[in-house]
């Protein structure tokens, strides 16, 4: 029979052994899930991106459209315009709306006419 000192010493290293593994294979598992959990967040986040450059684009060839058709381009529009511009650059927007811009930046601020008719009277 073992003496009670070795008894109480094997006891000990061996309770140590089990709380080592449980915690190192705790500590693995929650490094695997934060590892899962950050992959998940990145792909949620470049979807959001993504949707976010479309809806900008979207939103900048309709203010252009719009411009065109109407002829001027109003100096509130113009200041919308370049922030939403400067967003979609900066969140790594393509070239398209590089192109267009330019073409807004030549259109008057006002109507050619700056006349109010209303029911064939000028005022």
């Amino acid at each position: 029979m073992m003496p009670i000192g070795e008894l109480i010493s094997l006891a000990i290293s061996t309770v140590i052994s089990i709380f080592s593994g449980v915690i190192l294979w705790r500590i693995k598992e929650n490094a695997a899930d934060n590892k899962d959990y950050r992959a998940q967040r990145e792909k949620e986040e470049k979807a959001r991106d993504e949707m976010s450059l479309g809806i900008a684009r979207v939103m900048l060839i309709n203010f252009y459209e719009m411009a065109i058709a109407r002829g001027y381009y109003t100096i509130d529009e113009r200041q919308v315009y370049g922030k939403l511009f400067d967003a979609y650059k900066n969140a790594g927007g393509d070239g398209v709306i590089d192109d267009i811009a330019p073409m807004l930046a030549k259109l008057p601020t006002e109507p050619k006419t700056s006349r109010i008719e209303m029911s064939g009277h000028e005022y």
